[in-house]
């Protein structure tokens, strides 16, 4: 999508791109620089794609895809992350049901 389709989609959802900065912690500018193809965050696209309904292939098609696994070993990069990402939800998880639980889980964990 070009620039002003983003800044229409934003509009049309009823907020403004400093009520997304400061929803996100981050500076007007910074929203703007995303929204006009000025600069890349992965963090601000995704909160501006949640709000307009979109997708983020749909807002910005190509340019926060996944990268895909280095050829010739055989997904091992992709399975690595998919594992880890899995490993922290179920750290975070842990954390929210008793932080000293957390803490000690982790330990052992770190052990293995």
């Amino acid at each position: 999508m070009t620039p002003w389709a983003i800044k229409m989609a934003i509009s049309r959802a009823r907020t403004t791109q400093s009520a997304i900065a400061r929803g996100l912690g981050v500076s007007t500018a910074a929203v703007s620089d995303v929204v006009n193809d000025r600069g890349r965050s992965r963090r601000i696209a995704s909160e501006i794609s949640r709000i307009a309904g979109r997708s983020l292939d749909d807002l910005w098609p190509g340019v926060y895809t996944d990268p895909q696994p280095a050829p010739g070993l055989g997904g091992f990069l992709a399975a690595g992350s998919q594992a880890h990402r899995v490993r922290i939800a179920a750290a975070i998880e842990r954390e929210r049901q008793s932080p000293l639980r957390f803490w000690s889980r982790t330990f052992q964990e770190l052990q293995k």
